[in-house]
């Protein structure tokens, strides 16, 4: 990960990849996902009034958290990990 905003004039990020989203002009961030070429807020599922105009992925859980091996279940019942 870079760590670096993605403009979302220049790419965007895989549909129903959760991601890290921002606002031109505004100081607080989101989390939000792109449903068929529009953004969703993951917490109500529901399309965002307010359209993000930056992006980045989500940084990986830490090592030792209680729910990243569930995470890691969750990858492979999907076929996402080996």
């Amino acid at each position: 990960m870079s760590g670096e905003w993605i403009p979302v004039t220049e790419r965007l990020p895989d549909q129903y990849e959760i991601v890290m989203v921002g606002w031109a002009g505004r100081r607080d961030i989101g989390k939000g996902y792109l449903h068929h070429g529009k953004w969703r807020d993951p917490l109500v599922c529901k399309p965002d009034a307010n359209q993000p105009t930056h992006w980045m992925p989500l940084p990986a859980p830490p090592a030792d958290d209680k729910y990243s091996a569930n995470t890691q279940d969750q990858r492979r019942r999907r076929g996402d990990e080996p």
